[in-house]
């Protein structure tokens, strides 16, 4: 059964990226998420201004139901220790995300990025920091 949600998966994200989109593996993984995005990803494509604005109204619907936002914040985030810290970072981003504000999505998680990688890599300071690391 794996092996086909996988498959499944794999076939959808292929066609999400030939739009221009992607899918999250936690987001494909509810019933909900499955079956929107094995709607609206059957069949490659090209990137459509059009096509954008008619699916991110129903996958920000799907996505933000809080049975599922929560779900996702127990199962992603607050598992792993750095990034349980900037949950609500991550939150933020993705919700302007889906509503397609991708400078604010950006702005919120260039930190996210730079915070976890400093705390993974142990780097407090540019001291820290060596060319062969």
């Amino acid at each position: 059964m794996i092996d086909n949600w996988i498959n499944d998966f794999k076939k959808v994200n292929q066609n999400a990226l030939s739009v221009e989109w992607f899918v999250s593996p936690l987001e494909y993984f509810w019933p909900d998420g499955k079956q929107l995005f094995d709607k609206i990803f059957r069949a490659s494509s090209r990137p459509d201004n059009v096509f954008d604005e008619l699916v991110s109204p129903d996958i920000y619907k799907t996505s933000m139901q809080t049975d599922f936002r929560a779900k996702m914040m127990v199962f992603a985030f607050m598992r792993q220790d750095i990034s349980k810290s900037y949950g609500v970072e991550i939150e933020n981003g993705l919700m302007h995300l889906y509503r397609l504000d991708f400078l604010s999505c950006l702005s919120q998680w260039v930190y996210v990025i730079e915070g976890y990688c400093r705390r993974l890599f142990s780097v407090s300071s540019i001291q820290n920091v060596h060319p062969n690391s």
